[in-house]
């Protein structure tokens, strides 16, 4: 006799982690897109970057194909600025860590104006690790910038 609550749970844990390994296809194409310095979205939905990677990713894994054919909302512009968020949380999260634990640190800041008199600033945040290698981190993020500043500044670190 067959125990039909194992068989459900079977195929739950089996779509679970189909849907895991999915979800991870979709975030390491964000991560690479944003690690090359590429545009994610067209000017339509499907000639954008981030579609057309995994479209070639899906050549190699047609279960890819068939499982976005199903859950095609985890491709909305609101998932992707989601995921993108919570990537750019995590970068500024490790070089926070990385403030922390170095003795030393400095921010640099530059301003100049363009042609048509806009303002533009220009924040680095410069400090040594542990192997006394000099590190520096440009931010158009100044807020994010004095975060990681202030979180040094928390632990005793002043540069």
């Amino acid at each position: 006799m067959v125990d039909v609550s194992n068989v459900v749970h079977a195929d739950y844990n089996k779509k679970q982690q189909e849907n895991k390994m999915m979800l991870v296809k979709i975030v390491d194409s964000l991560k690479w897109l944003a690690r090359q310095g590429l545009a994610i979205r067209g000017h339509s939905s499907e000639s954008g970057n981030f579609i057309q990677l995994l479209k070639l990713r899906g050549a190699d894994c047609p279960a890819l194909c068939e499982w976005l054919s199903r859950k095609s909302h985890w491709l909305s512009h609101d998932i992707q600025n989601e995921i993108i968020h919570i990537l750019g949380r995590h970068v500024l999260n490790n070089i926070a860590s990385e403030v922390q634990t170095s003795r030393w640190f400095a921010v640099i800041v530059d301003k100049t104006s363009d042609t048509s008199r806009k303002e533009q600033v220009n924040l680095c945040l410069r400090y040594v690790d542990q192997s006394f290698d000099v590190l520096s981190r440009h931010h158009d993020w100044p807020c994010q910038l004095l975060w990681i500043v202030g979180k040094s500044m928390e632990q005793g670190h002043y540069g």
